[in-house]
This record gives structure tokens, sequence and C-alpha cells, in this order.
């Protein structure tokens, strides 16, 4: 093994398990909160965005155990589907405008129920075991859950202006 790919694998493998540490998280940093409210300074803070990505993870774990045949029909949908939940929510976040932020939301929302239902479809054709189903799921409804209360605080914001 070259020196470069070596130093690669080292990167990548630390990159991933910062990750897995940060996504791990139940509540934000303590670093970054103060009392009362925890400070959003960037996409990544957002604790809807994290499960995002857990949810991403889980999907491409599922995914691999399909059927080749589906690798252009269902796995390429299902990851899709579960890349466009947490690019969403930042692409949302981004904008200067919470009209547009709430918009992005709602895309990711339905990107989400995608995700949802083609669940359902690989659990129909006996793709995906139960412990499997009920992971996705438990992900699903936790993204699910405080996408919606992000939502409904933006909203309560528009409507305040």
């Amino acid at each position: 093994m070259s020196r470069e790919a070596d130093s690669g694998k080292r990167i990548a493998g630390s990159r991933e398990r910062r990750v897995e540490t940060q996504l791990t998280l139940s509540s934000y940093p303590e670093s970054m909160s103060s009392p009362g409210k925890p400070q959003i300074r960037s996409h990544r803070d957002l604790l809807v965005w994290q499960r995002g990505l857990l949810l991403i993870k889980e999907t491409y774990r599922v995914t691999t155990r399909l059927p080749k045949q589906e690798m252009y029909g269902l796995i390429a949908q299902m990851r899709r589907a579960a890349v466009s939940i947490p690019a969403n929510i930042a692409e949302g976040h981004a904008r200067h405008a919470t009209r547009d932020y709430v918009r992005f939301l709602a895309i990711a929302n339905g990107s989400l129920r995608e995700l949802d239902t083609y669940c359902e479809v690989c659990a129909l054709l006996e793709y995906l075991t139960e412990q499997e189903l009920v992971t996705m799921q438990r992900l699903w409804n936790e993204t699910a859950s405080l996408l919606m209360k992000l939502r409904q605080a933006l909203v309560r914001k528009l409507a305040v202006r």
C-alpha cells in the first residue's frame, strides 16, 4: 500500500469517527449552549440535520443488502431521498429569508416521506428484515418529529412579523 493511500485511509477513518461521535450526541454540545437556548451557528448544530446524517448512514447500510437488480431502482431512489433530507435542511438554513427556510424544510419532509415509502416497499418485497425496518422507522420518526418542530418554530416566527 502506498504512503498516500495509507494516509488517506487514516484521514478518512479519523473523519468517520469524528462524524460518528458527533452524530451520537443526543443534545447540543455544552460549549455551544447558553442558559436556556442552544446557539445555532450553522446547520451542523441542528439536531435534525445530525439525525438526517444517521438516516443516510442506515439507508446506505441496509441498501447494500438489496438485490443487484435494484441498483438503479430502489437502491438509488432510497439513497437519493436520504441524502436529500439533511441537504435541504442545510440549504434552507443558509437562506436569509425565513420563508425560504420553511420551503426547504417542506422539501426535506417530502424526501423523508418518500424514504419511508421506499422502506415499506422493501419490507413488502421482503428485502428488509423486521429489525432493519424498525431501526429505519425509529430514525425516520425522530427526524420527522425534529423537522416538524423546527418548521413550526419558523412558522411562528413568520406569524409574529
